[in-house]
């Protein structure tokens, strides 16, 4: 069986291809609705050309053309700020075969997405479905003013099986609510998708989220931008969400939100207004319908300033999982797949913890993740790539740990029950640390300039820095410079060099090549490219900016290329399956 194959066209894994709805990175979200959507089969595009029926101009000084017009379908809101007629409530339904639809409107409209529209958007203080089913909202600009969400399915109505589609939702939440508010116990199948979620209301003590995923089920947030906000995303503590999806987000921190822990902004402060990038407080609890958070790009998080922000505060991770809660009653957060994301710059990257309760986080799956660039920013806290206490029965395999060199290394697990930890890469990074127990496996990883974990069956190699007159034997590691001068994929110091033939390199150092799989001379030592940079786009709603991984994609011809045995997830009972 190969190892970490799926690093190698990270974004091209989870089903995608290329087709008009794939995009900058050439991946097609499984989960988003679309005309001929795997899991949601609507065809937006037609929903949102149809004619208006009633338009809601900036003339009007309420809603009653919505409110009072509920038998027709198309629904219109001119293009101006609307936001002095207060919440909009919408209480009537659609049909599955006849959805309602709430839109944007301007003549002559140049179709720009709302964080785009400038003057031109349309603005809504306030949006609440209330015993509202199969309604379509799109490109709409929410910008709420006050505290509470800003959109939301009405806790405890039967609101279900309703879409927002590229809308703006900003400002808003604060004290313990998001800025949009998703499920809250029985609004099942909800999706946001193909907006931006962005800067909500902060203040001391403040625990609310840009996006809440209340305990329902089949809740779904696909090819989002979120970002600024106390936490990004939130799922409750209130009950679990079976079926829920995670997809496809870019999920961050700008430094706007950086402080100096002291309440104090700063852009290169060591803390934040902010506590995780996606946390969980409730899983699955069915191995049938698992949580997915797959394909998502999560970066910049740092502890919280509690002088700034929060609740009781977080160590900047970028996906926790927590059970048990400060007062108990948590489900767990079982039944879970995290997969395909990359997770970098942050103090931690995917944590699970607990309040000193028997309850675990139970058969979760971390696979074929890429984390990068782990810093203790706050030295009061500890830093690594993985941080597991209380969990059981969870597998962490096929992912790719570089420069994680805090004090908790690339993993630190507690003296927990039944989990596995095998055939992942580490390259640059500090040592694992804690207790583990002697049900927890640690296998068949491959170690390039890390400290190994003493397994039996391991790949573990010196990577050395290229230099003149220096005598090389065949299989040496070798690097041109420091991971942190890797900015583009010609860049040498994104690779790794396995020495093929032995020999001395040359007095002065040649320009190596750079492309996966290249082979070059230096002196008479013959060298190949076995590792090197992953590119991506980020940040692909409000502007794509591209970014390198260094040494992310591993070439066949390294030496764990096939190290990993057959039978690496053959014991039973851990993770979602067994396969």
């Amino acid at each position: 069986m190969r190892f970490l194959r799926c690093t190698t066209a990270l974004l091209l894994a989870f089903g995608a291809s290329f087709s008009e709805a794939a995009d900058q990175n050439g991946y097609v979200a499984k989960y988003e609705c679309r005309a001929g959507g795997a899991f949601c089969n609507v065809d937006i595009q037609a929903l949102t050309s149809a004619a208006c029926q009633q338009t809601v101009t900036t003339a009007d000084s309420n809603w009653d053309k919505i409110t009072r017009n509920t038998g027709s379908r198309y629904f219109c809101i001119e293009a101006g700020d609307h936001r002095a007629k207060g919440p909009l409530v919408l209480n009537f339904s659609g049909t599955a075969t006849e959805r309602k639809v709430l839109r944007y409107y301007r003549s002559g409209d140049d179709n720009n997405e709302p964080w785009a529209q400038g003057s031109t958007q349309a603005k809504l203080i306030r949006l609440e479905l209330k015993d509202a089913r199969y309604w379509l909202v799109h490109r709409l600009t929410v910008a709420g003013t006050e505290i509470g969400p800003s959109v939301q399915t009405a806790k405890g109505t039967n609101t279900t099986n309703n879409i927002f589609n590229r809308i703006l939702a900003e400002g808003g939440g604060g004290g313990t609510w998001g800025i949009i508010r998703l499920g809250d116990l029985s609004n099942n199948s909800n999706v946001l998708q193909n907006s931006v979620v962005r800067n909500g209301h902060v203040e001391p003590g403040d625990d609310a989220g840009c996006v809440d995923i209340q305990g329902a089920s089949n809740l779904w947030v696909v090819n989002n931008e979120i970002y600024n906000c106390t936490k990004q995303i939130s799922v409750e503590e209130n009950a679990p969400v079976p079926g829920g999806v995670i997809e496809n987000n870019d999920v961050y921190l700008t430094t706007s939100f950086y402080t100096d822990c002291h309440g104090n902004d700063n852009p290169n402060g060591p803390c934040s207004k902010a506590e995780n990038g996606i946390a969980f407080k409730a899983g699955s609890q069915t191995s049938t319908q698992p949580v997915l958070v797959v394909q998502n790009r999560i970066w910049g998080l740092r502890p919280s300033d509690t002088a700034a922000c929060c609740g009781g505060g977080a160590e900047g991770q970028s996906i926790s999982m927590s059970v048990g809660g400060p007062a108990g009653g948590t489900p767990g957060t079982d039944w879970m797949v995290i997969q395909n994301n990359i997770i970098m710059d942050a103090q931690h990257g995917i944590t699970g913890t607990g309040y000193g309760t028997a309850t675990r986080n139970n058969n979760v799956s971390i696979v074929g993740n890429v984390l990068y660039k782990f810093r203790r920013y706050n030295p009061s806290f500890g830093s690594g790539a993985f941080l597991f206490e209380n969990f059981s029965k969870t597998e962490v395999y096929l992912n790719t740990i570089i420069d994680a060199t805090g004090p908790q290394g690339w993993s630190s697990v507690g003296p927990e029950e039944s989990n596995d930890l095998r055939c992942n890469a580490i390259v640059a990074s500090n040592a694992k640390s804690g207790a583990y127990s002697t049900t927890t496996q640690v296998n068949n990883n491959a170690y390039y300039g890390t400290p190994t974990s003493g397994e039996s069956s391991l790949v573990s190699l010196t990577v050395k820095t290229a230099t003149g007159g220096t005598a090389y034997q065949a299989g040496d590691i070798v690097r041109t410079a420091a991971a942190s001068t890797c900015t583009a994929t010609t860049n040498s110091a994104c690779y790794l060099y396995k020495v093929v033939t032995a020999g001395t390199s040359a007095g002065s150092t040649p320009a190596y090549c750079t492309s996966l799989g290249c082979t070059m001379t230096d002196g008479s030592v013959r060298l190949q490219a076995i590792r090197g940079p992953y590119e991506f786009k980020r940040r692909l709603r409000t502007g794509p900016e591209s970014f390198v991984i260094p040494y992310a994609r591993v070439h066949s011809d390294a030496t764990e290329a096939f190290a990993c045995p057959a039978t690496y997830a053959t014991r039973t009972g851990i993770g979602i399956a067994d396969d």
